[in-house]
């Protein structure tokens, strides 16, 4: 009797992965599995992400079992965004004065909105609106967890706050808990990823 089914997965960008599934698995189950591997996925996953069967619109209902929704040998899985999750709402700052200096790019960026995201892009386009620091393109950028940490700011106070719970985060060598958030001050070095690609915050006077 066939305990585990071979099947193929698109997670995002990365699509054909293939593994072998054990059937009895729940598709809440099965979405645990799939987070745990790809660490840049928030955990929440009851709220934010579905499985789909390839070619049908409807989501696999996160209680059955594999078995019981009758999936087959090489059927092709698709693990994205739910429809009509609720997501940030974009806050566009005026007078913006803090930057971040990407140094391997060179590339220096005004944060203009609230969460600025630092990160890499997805499908996703609303995540991809709150991306303001895309590190995707530099030096070891793929080391990167696609929602990795995000600055905030209140009162015209800045903070960083990491939301990757297995790719760290460092302010000044220091590394930051999971959704610790700590102030950020001027010629701050923040540290991103295992690859710890730098970052440098600014503020310029206004």
């Amino acid at each position: 009797m066939i305990e585990y089914l071979d099947l193929v997965f698109d997670i995002f960008d990365q699509t054909g992965q293939k593994a072998k599934v054990n059937k009895n698995l729940t598709i809440s189950e099965l979405m645990d599995e799939i987070i745990k591997e790809f660490d840049d996925l928030n955990n929440d996953h009851s709220v934010e992400y579905a499985l789909f069967l390839k070619g049908n619109p409807k989501p696999l209902d996160k209680q059955k079992s594999l078995e019981s929704l009758n999936i087959q040998m090489f059927d092709e899985l698709v693990f994205q965004y739910a429809s009509g999750t609720p997501r940030d709402v974009i806050e566009v700052k005026e007078n913006c004065n803090a930057y971040v200096l990407v140094e391997s790019l060179n590339e220096n960026i005004k944060i203009e909105w609230q969460p600025a995201i630092i990160g890499r892009p997805d499908n996703d386009p609303t995540h991809n609106k709150l991306l303001a620091i895309n590190l995707q393109s530099a030096a070891n950028g793929m080391s990167v967890s696609r929602k990795h940490a995000q600055i905030l700011e209140e009162d015209h106070h800045y903070f960083i706050e990491p939301l990757s719970t297995y790719n760290p985060t460092y302010l000044n060598d220091e590394t930051l808990p999971i959704e610790g958030k700590r102030e950020l001050f001027n010629n701050d070095l923040l540290f991103i990823s295992k690859a710890r690609i730098k970052l440098v915050f600014t503020i310029c006077p206004e």
